[in-house]
């Protein structure tokens, strides 16, 4: 199970990817799946997994064709479900 600590780590380096968008960017999209994957093996339990999976289709909307820069409609729904699944992480009894 992935730490508090490291969960944080991580959405701290999904906060920089968004920063990079939006737009078609394979490359920062493929890192971020990555991390979400992780995160998704080490969710234990259906509301944390809940979570990842909402961040997953919020970012690969955010780095796809669909969204334009100064999108900040989607830029705060992203921002919001990263924060989430922190929170997510910070709770004991969310698992």
């Amino acid at each position: 199970m992935l730490t508090r600590e490291e969960v944080l780590r991580t959405c701290d380096e999904l906060h920089a990817c968004i920063e990079q968008g939006p737009g078609e960017q394979p490359g920062l999209l493929g890192r971020c799946l990555g991390m979400l994957r992780e995160l998704r093996e080490q969710a234990g339990g259906r509301y944390r997994l809940e979570r990842v999976r909402d961040l997953e289709l919020l970012i690969t909307a955010w780095f796809s064709p669909a969204v334009r820069p100064g999108d900040e409609a989607a830029r705060e729904r992203l921002l919001a479900a990263v924060s989430g699944l922190e929170e997510s992480w910070e709770d004991p009894g969310a698992a």
